[in-house]
Order: C-alpha cells, then sequence, then structure tokens
C-alpha cells in the first residue's frame, strides 16, 4: 500500500516531524492531535501524495503534455529523500522565526 509524507508543523511541537503513513494511519495520527490539542489548535501541513510525484514532459512537435506516472516503490524512495532533507525544515524554522519576531514588533491580531 502507498504512503504519503505529512509535515504537521504545530505550535506546541518542539520540533519538525516528517513522516511516512497510509491514508488511515494520517488519520489516526491526526486524530491524536485533535484530542491532544483540540480540534481549534492551530496547524500548518503540507501533503504530498503520489500525485504529486509525477512528472510532465511537453512535447512541440505533438503539442502535447504527457504525464508520467511512476511505480508505488519509487514514489515513496522520492518522498523519503524528500524527507530527508534538512533544507526543508531550516526554511521552515527560519520563515517561523522571522514571522514570529515580525508579529512582535507589529502585532496583527
Amino acid at each position: 500500500m502507498g504512503r504519503l509524507g505529512i509535515l504537521l508543523v504545530s505550535h506546541t511541537l518542539p520540533s519538525f516531524n516528517i513522516m511516512f503513513y497510509t491514508l488511515s494511519q494520517l488519520q489516526k495520527a491526526i486524530n491524536h492531535k485533535i484530542e491532544e490539542q483540540g480540534p481549534d489548535a492551530p496547524v500548518a501541513a503540507w501533503i504530498f501524495s503520489q500525485y504529486d510525484v509525477v512528472k510532465y514532459d511537453y512535447h512541440e512537435e505533438t503539442n502535447e503534455t504527457i504525464e508520467k506516472v511512476f511505480p508505488m516503490n519509487f514514489v515513496e524512495s522520492v518522498l523519503m529523500e524528500v524527507a530527508d532533507s534538512d533544507y526543508i525544515y531550516e526554511v521552515i524554522g527560519e520563515i517561523i522565526d522571522d514571522e514570529i519576531n515580525e508579529q512582535i514588533k507589529n502585532p496583527r491580531v
């Protein structure tokens, strides 16, 4: 069964975690977060599934765009590599830090 990568960022998580789940496992994880933090707790999430691991090739001769779909083991390998990238965590951490500092200086709420 295919898995998908998800990045859940919550105001109470001490660090960023990316995990691979089946959709039913993801549902259980989200239900646990709701029980833990409440249904109105703020969260930012990015979900990448098999439908994001595609390649589009444009062919000028036929004026067509061909979608290349990959096997599930290929998809899982790509998503695992994405999960292992520290760059994603660093950029999100920097954006959160910058936004915290900006909102401290200029409150929006």
